[in-house]
């Protein structure tokens, strides 16, 4: 699944900076982190770990899409274990 927005993925612990800086130049933004959105940055779900990022990633990049946002920045998760088939994922959506 390849949103029709598009996809950023962002370093564990940069994600909402990213969103920020991004808001700030003027667009639309989603962030899906392991922290909350700044000001002006739809928040499209909090995860402690990948296995909670797998069971939401799908929705949140449609909550996005749907919103109309034109990025959604995504926090990377260590590729261990479910983390390497998120990463994947997420890889292909930000292709």
């Amino acid at each position: 699944y390849q949103p029709s927005c598009r996809v950023e993925l962002a370093a564990a612990g940069t994600a909402a900076a990213t969103a920020a800086r991004l808001a700030a130049e003027g667009g639309s933004v989603g962030l899906l982190a392991t922290s909350e959105p700044p000001p002006n940055v739809a928040g499209l779900g909090r995860f402690d770990h990948a296995g909670e990022l797998a069971a939401q990633l799908y929705a949140a990049l449609r909550e996005g899409e749907e919103a109309g946002l034109d990025v959604i920045v995504v926090e990377a998760v260590p590729e261990v274990g479910v983390g390497r088939a998120v990463m994947d994922r997420l890889r292909r959506a930000s292709a």
